[in-house]
């Protein structure tokens, strides 16, 4: 049975910086209101679903590191090698599964990166999951 996606999700830190958090909140907020366009809601046509993308993805889904050998995220707890988390083993084989996709974003991002992630989950990643965009054309 091939996937077939329902409803996307997304979660986000709300950062902001101690001496200024009106900014980071606000970006925030505008961030949400990205996603609401998007479908978290939006309009998806011509998408590039080329073979390396949809590969990366099942890597990604397979627990492998994002990035080369030197990328590293530094948080205020750590710093480690990025790749989905948690990790759930086999989960590149349950996708057909489930009707939602979340994803939870990392911390330490700037608005368009947050962006640029969302933005490829729905045109990218969610429609070879099956996906259509509640919002008309």
């Amino acid at each position: 049975m091939a996937p077939r996606i329902a409803t996307l999700a997304f979660l986000t830190p709300g950062n902001f910086a101690d001496y200024d958090p009106y900014t980071g909140l606000e970006d925030t907020l505008q961030l949400f209101e990205y996603g609401e366009r998007l479908g978290f809601d939006g309009d998806w046509r011509a998408y590039d679903l080329s073979h390396t993308r949809i590969e990366r993805l099942a890597e990604n889904l397979r627990g492998d590191y994002l990035g080369g050998p030197d990328t590293v995220i530094h948080s205020p707890g750590n710093t480690q090698r990025p790749r989905l988390q948690p990790h759930s083993p086999g989960l590149v084989d349950r996708l057909a599964e489930t009707a939602e996709l979340r994803l939870e974003l990392p911390y330490e991002f700037h608005r368009a990166e947050y962006e640029q992630i969302l933005h490829d989950a729905v045109e990218l990643v969610a429609p070879a999951l099956g996906w259509n965009s509640p919002i008309p054309a």
